[in-house]
């Protein structure tokens, strides 16, 4: 960039104002933002964004040209300032811009349009009339660059706030040549400074690329954020941009993306040195064949389906490191189906990314974040964040900048939720940032068949995007339908005819499929079958807890480690109540998500320790859980009870029999039982189903389950895994034989009730889903209209924008122990009380923070929900709104006996058994 002194400019040009300081009485002139913005948007560009990034970005044009025009982009965002619609706010300095000739009409002090149009808006009118009046643009392609600062704010303009600014033009722009002037000295100004000339020149005649638009707008976003961070950059540091932007960044200690190097090692010894193995390790199929896909892939889809604990993860993170190298992406997204899952998984990502080098054989820092709500209580992660440098010897470090909701998604290596990776398919303020985050790594989705038909909907038009960014993409499942292998490699890119019936017809198993990210092509490769092979007995039981105990107490007294798996959260309490009067309270250990925070990943953790990979330890014991025991937790049982679920949900519960190589299991779970309850089926009629399983899941998925594992009257059959999952799957989604015929009537109206289910999921999902790429305009004008309002990733209402759950509400347990707060007793703390009038201590308000947990949706109906928040706030402590943790959160406070009323409700918190709900008019000595 040329160095253009402030001398250059006129009175007028350097009386604009860009930042003012309230408390401190200082301002920042709008031309010393824009060279900083500029100055450190080219330390980004060379320094920071991805090798992937900048391709995109340069779309097959000279790189040199994309970068002038990156930096250009973030020392024009601010222009709409130059402007009476935006200098009215501070009146002090309008005064002084008054008095160098730039007039600010009267009634811009007024309510009307200039209170409503912001200056980003502002600001790509004046950059798309410059560009047509300087270089001749057409109007198509000057929207197309001014896009990118009509959009720095987080929301893209829409077409009613372009012609607000016409009908207000002479209010908002100034009606007296003076202001003319200014802003032509301006874009002159910084863009001799940027030496932009000869790239805006080039530009002229292609509208830029809907990707590079959205790219650039999150990129000049971060650039103006770091240039308006007055810690960086002091409003009355009299240096030079250059320098400013120098020592910031020095300061700053960003890492720089990944620069992966494609591993030549044989994948046995790759599979030693990334994931600490022993030498005699071997790499299993599934994990030699993602290795060569990826190496012959280049970049694109990958999708892998393989057997529960098979290597998935290890197979995919393997893929992820070559695809990064052939592809200059810049970190890794690894996303699970929900917290719990992220949690576990968190650490061996840490691991992974400590043993990674980089193109120069080196192990240098990498920034790391776990994207979700509630990683405060995350140990590995507390163990790396907010630390500057290398923390405990790991080359991962939770940086300072790369944290909270916006910004911890540009970190190299993000593990989260699935909804990080639905959310950039939801129209939401920011949601560029999110996109340039995403656009820069391998984006890894596990358990991706646990999307339902409305999370589907968001998780295809992710794929799309993905798609355009040409971003690599891997997905995993052990349990995914033909239909929807299909469905899922279309999203990411159109398919021919023939490369469609290709990926749907094949039944092979296990199976990866790769579709190209440049041409499309398709190819699919049956993998290798492992040795490990487990032959599962599965019988169903009467649905009574006798019954149970009687079936389970042989292999409890043989020391076993059991499961039960239960459908809803009252069924989980119910059962683990009785097998602790009928083996002892502590052979049982109930996991569920009515449970506080902090219980729960403790609950978690022992779960780990029992019944892990390295466990020693394991029975007699019996955990009893919901859902949260079928996804991604890597642990074994020597038998195993079920309430009946759809097919590849049961299949998911089955793959935690014998998943380990053990010698030893008791006598009677040598062989992998599985029992199902929940379900009664005779020969003359229709099964009939636990009322919590049709509730949860529908009648029709429940019928075509048992049609394909019904002997005569009851569950009764054998199944193999891994080589029965890819037939049993089809033929309960796609491939779905004619029922029974004394099941038709039945059949019949669950169908129809299903397919009614999956339209209403489906038009509900559209209602704010971003559009398809494929069906933009020229600019980014009008992308984000409709947004819905206060939606971001951690607000209640964009989790159910994009999983279609009720609404929620979330509290914090506490106790009151006559007049004083306190936290549940078992917590660090419990013998001091929390002061409600002035701020609580940072360890008191942790551990509050920690005992958070989400209310029965009971509570939550829209009938319910008023009286329920009513009867909350009036524990609106005052003192607790002063702490950044305890800030605007619900307190549920209980009584001495840990219970609550609650509207209709009577709540009870136990550490055994979490939250328990009872009707309001149960007599206490019932409970």
């Amino acid at each position: 960039m040329d160095e253009v002194t402030m001398t250059s400019l006129s009175d007028a040009a350097r009386s604009v104002w860009a930042k003012y300081d309230h408390k401190a009485d200082v301002w920042l002139p709008l031309h010393r933002h824009l060279t900083d913005s500029a100055a450190i948007a080219e330390i980004l560009w060379d320094s920071w964004i991805s090798q992937h990034t900048r391709e995109q970005i340069t779309d097959g044009r000279d790189p040199s040209v994309a970068r002038s025009l990156a930096i250009w982009l973030a020392a024009t965002h601010d222009i709409g300032k130059a402007s009476p619609g935006f200098a009215f706010q501070v009146e002090p300095l309008t005064g002084r811009m008054r008095d160098a000739g730039l007039l600010i009409p009267a009634n811009t002090f007024g309510k009307g349009t200039s209170g409503k149009v912001q200056h980003s808006v502002l600001g790509f009118s004046l950059i798309k009339e410059w560009l047509i009046d300087s270089f001749q643009y057409s109007p198509r392609v000057a929207d197309s660059v001014a896009s990118v600062a009509g959009g720095h704010h987080g929301v893209p303009p829409n077409r009613d706030d372009l012609r607000a600014v016409q009908r207000g033009r002479g209010v908002l722009l100034g009606s007296v040549s003076a202001w003319d002037e200014v802003r032509r000295e301006l874009f002159h100004y910084v863009t001799r400074y940027c030496t932009a000339e000869n790239a805006l020149s080039s530009l002229q005649d292609i509208p830029l690329g809907i990707p590079a638009q959205a790219l650039l707008t999150g990129f000049v976003i971060v650039a103006d954020w770091l240039a308006s961070n007055s810690d960086y950059f002091a409003y009355n540091d009299p240096r030079d941009s250059k320098a400013r932007a120098a020592e910031a960044w020095q300061r700053l200690e960003l890492p720089p993306p990944w620069q992966a190097t494609a591993p030549d090692e044989h994948t046995d010894t790759l599979v030693i040195q990334r994931f600490s193995l022993g030498s005699a390790a071997r790499a299993r199929p599934v994990q030699r064949a993602a290795v060569e896909a990826a190496r012959a892939l280049e970049n694109g889809l990958l999708i892998i389906e393989a057997p529960m604990g098979e290597g998935k993860t290890e197979a995919a993170l393997l893929a992820a490191e070559i695809l990064a190298a052939s592809t200059g992406a810049g970190g890794c997204f690894f996303a699970l189906p929900t917290m719990a899952t992220s949690d576990a998984l968190f650490g061996r990502i840490l691991s992974w990314v400590d043993h990674l080098p980089d193109n120069k054989g080196r192990t240098l820092p990498q920034s790391m974040f776990l994207a979700h709500s509630k990683a405060h209580l995350n140990a590995d992660f507390n163990r790396i964040r907010g630390i500057q440098g290398i923390s405990d010897g790991s080359a991962a470090e939770a940086h300072q900048w790369l944290v909270g909701r916006k910004k911890g998604v540009l970190a190299n290596f993000v593990v989260g939720t699935i909804d990080q990776i639905l959310f950039s398919a939801l129209k939401m303020k920011h949601l560029v940032l999110r996109q340039l985050g995403l656009a820069a790594k391998v984006v890894v989705i596990d358990e991706v068949h646990t999307a339902d038909a409305y999370m589907s909907v968001y998780l295809e038009r992710a794929l799309a995007w993905l798609g355009a960014y040409r971003v690599p993409v891997i997905l995993l499942s052990a349990t995914l339908a033909p239909s929807a292998r299909t469905r899922l490699a279309s999203a990411y890119h159109s398919l021919t005819v023939d490369d469609s019936a290709a990926v749907s017809e094949n039944t092979s198993y296990p199976l990866i499929t790769a579709v190209s990210a440049h041409t499309g092509r398709a190819s699919v490769t049956a993998v290798e079958k492992s040795s490990r092979s487990t032959r599962i007995t599965v019988d169903s039981v009467n649905d009574d807890l006798h019954t149970l105990i009687d079936h389970l107490r042989p292999a409890v007294e043989q020391g076993a480690a059991v499961a039960v798996i239960r459908n809803t959260v009252a069924r989980a309490q119910e059962t683990a109540q009785a097998l602790r009067e009928a083996f002892g309270a502590d052979r049982v250990l109930l996991v569920h998500s009515r449970m506080i925070a902090v219980d729960r990943v403790e609950r978690e953790m022992l779960l780990r320790e029992r019944l892990g990979p390295q466990s020693r330890t394991r029975g007699p014991f019996i955990v009893v859980g919901t859902q949260v025991l079928e996804q991604s937790l890597d642990i074994d049982v020597d038998l195993m009870v079920s309430d009946i679920a759809p097919m590849d949900l049961l299949l998911q519960r089955a793959g935690r029999l014998h998943r380990h190589d053990r010698a030893g299991r008791p006598a009677s779970c040598a062989t992998a039982r599985l029992l199902i309850t929940g379900v009664t089926v005779s020969s003359a009629a229709p099964p009939e189903f636990d009322s919590g399983a049709l509730a949860v899941y529908g009648r029709a998925l429940l019928l075509r389950t048992v049609a394909q594992l019904a002997r005569q009257q009851a569950l009764r059959t054998t199944v193999c895994l891994p080589a029965d999952v890819s037939e049993l799957v089809r033929t309960v989604y796609d491939d779905v034989p004619p029922p029974p015929a004394d099941w038709e009537e039945a059949w019949d109206d669950a169908e129809a009730e299903w397919n009614s289910f999956l339209r209403t999921k489906k038009h509900r999902a559209a209602t704010f889903l971003l559009r398809h790429p494929n069906e933009m305009g020229s600019s980014l004008v009008d992308w984000l209209k409709d947004m819905p309002f206060d939606t971001n990733e951690e607000s209640p209402r964009g989790q159910q924008e994009v999983r279609d759950s009720d609404e929620a509400i979330e509290v914090l347990v506490a106790q009151r122990r006559g007049d004083d707060i306190h936290v549940l007793a078992w917590l660090p703390g419990s013998e001091s009380a929390i002061p409600t009038q002035s701020r609580p201590s940072e360890d008191a308000a942790w551990t509050l923070a920690t005992s958070a947990l989400r209310l029965p949706r009971q509570l939550c109906q829209w009938y319910e929900i008023e009286k329920t928040i009513g009867a909350l706030e009036i524990n609106g402590f005052e003192g607790w709104q002063q702490s950044h943790l305890l800030k605007g959160q619900l307190v549920l406070v209980l009584d001495d006996n840990l219970e609550a009323e609650v509207g209709r409700f009577l709540l009870r918190y136990d550490r055994e058994d979490g939250l328990v709900i009872f009707p309001h008019n149960t007599r206490r000595d019932q409970i």
